[in-house]
């Protein structure tokens, strides 16, 4: 929290200067759990926590407070306003839950949050994203600490006590960590892609992470990865190809010498394979499962759902592995529908014919993608699934960013048709008069 306070007195003037620097702490949080869980035996209570992601949000309004009263101008789109239903419908669920107490808290911790870093991704120009390195040192940092309690884990032959505890919050098991990385990988890789050498670092990492994380979601990142490092003019889709070729050399290389001479098979790459190789088994079994809940769903509760975070209370599982299955589940078919069209999908596929907004595109439109096939969630509703926020705060602030420069574009190739003023004072007689 103290963290928090610095970085908020030094970015508070800008809005979205300050959102983008929060959104790079964010992944860093869990940590303090972590450790907590680990040395000290969780003997920090949930509140303490969670604080920190509700002192993040509260600095961040404030810093729209004052943001707008120095006479910055908010826009607002069609975005917006379906996220502001869907908050609304959401919220109306709670009462209904199975636990209400717990509901509230996830709800709180992290739809607010979705339009906030919305509106700070509408409001970030080209010139403050593409020269911002913050991004790639995010990545690599959490990758880093993501591959090194892996490492601890897989060393100490305690790998399932360190990462499948309540404490981690879903952060840096597989599925939110792979979500995480189907996000930043756009933000991040603007910042870098002239240089090879930084791809290829940015890439090995993050491929150790979806290595490591022992999850059959890994399979869908990669070809987002690959889309957006493959984004850009020709000179850098060869870089591109480069860092990917040395990352693949680098990882045969690393694999060899591990079951070679550290003999590791056993410990790590066998439950690796077996895995992989039960996947049929677990896709047979998760389909069995989940649709029931797809026919109770559009059975019983078309209209109105079970209330937010309750989908564990009647399933070991904390979604549906399908991101509008869970939110009609629980917060109604209306409420998924207005968060459907919150992600504006169309807009984000027209982006992906504008070379600088596609790595971001791509971004947005993997991690949908792979939220609707493997599990990934914008936030994690299971009680003690601290710090799962981020996510989805991520993906609206891309959102929100890409919505922006289409809007600026669209503007620009208006007023670059002859006569659009006069085309404009006839439609609007008043504005044109006070001009």
């Amino acid at each position: 929290m103290g963290l928090l306070g610095l970085v908020w007195m030094r970015g508070y003037k800008s809005f979205p200067v300050l959102a983008r620097q929060f959104l790079c702490i964010a992944p860093f949080l869990p940590v303090v759990s972590v450790l907590d869980h680990n040395l000290d035996h969780d003997s920090s209570s949930s509140a303490a926590k969670v604080a920190p992601i509700y002192v993040a949000l509260l600095l961040l309004f404030l810093c729209l407070l004052i943001w707008r009263a120095r006479g910055a101008t908010i826009r607002i789109g069609g975005a917006e306003v379906f996220l502001a239903m869907y908050i609304l419908f959401s919220a109306a669920q709670i009462p209904a839950s199975a636990d209400p107490v717990w509901s509230l808290c996830a709800w709180s911790w992290s739809v607010p949050g979705y339009l906030l870093f919305l509106m700070a991704g509408r409001a970030t120009s080209e010139t403050q994203i593409a020269a911002d390195r913050l991004p790639a040192w995010t990545m690599l940092g959490f990758c880093a600490i993501s591959v090194g309690f892996i490492a601890i884990g897989v060393i100490q032959g305690r790998a399932a006590t360190i990462f499948y505890t309540r404490n981690f919050g879903s952060i840096y098991a597989s599925t939110a960590l792979l979500a995480f990385l189907a996000l930043f990988i756009g933000p991040a890789w603007v910042a870098i892609r002239r240089s090879a050498m930084w791809s290829f670092i940015i890439f090995l990492v993050s491929a150790m992470g979806m290595l490591f994380s022992i999850s059959r979601t890994a399979a869908s990142v990669v070809p987002v990865y690959l889309l957006v490092l493959s984004a850009g003019s020709r000179k850098q889709l060869r870089r591109a190809t480069l860092a990917v070729a040395m990352v693949v050399v680098s990882l045969g290389l690393g694999v060899w010498y591990a079951g070679e001479q550290l003999h590791v098979d056993a410990v790590f790459f066998g439950d690796w394979v077996s895995r992989f190789e039960n996947f049929t088994v677990a896709r047979d079994s998760r389909e069995a499962k989940f649709s029931g809940f797809r026919e109770s769903m559009f059975r019983d509760v078309p209209w109105h759902g079970q209330g937010m975070g309750t989908f564990l209370h009647y399933s070991n599982y904390g979604d549906a592995h399908n991101i509008l299955v869970t939110e009609g589940f629980e917060n109604s078919a209306v409420a998924a529908l207005f968060l459907l069209l919150a992600f504006s999908p169309l807009k984000c596929i027209r982006a992906l014919f504008d070379r600088e907004l596609r790595p971001f595109a791509a971004s947005i439109l993997g991690f949908l993608f792979i939220g609707h096939t493997t599990g990934a969630m914008l936030s994690y509703r299971s009680e003690g699934y601290y710090y799962s926020a981020f996510p989805g705060w991520t993906l609206f602030y891309l959102i929100g960013y890409v919505l922006g420069r289409l809007r600026e574009r669209s503007q620009t190739c208006i007023e670059g048709v002859p006569g659009w003023e006069a085309s404009v004072a006839l439609a609007n007689p008043s504005s044109a008069s006070a001009s």
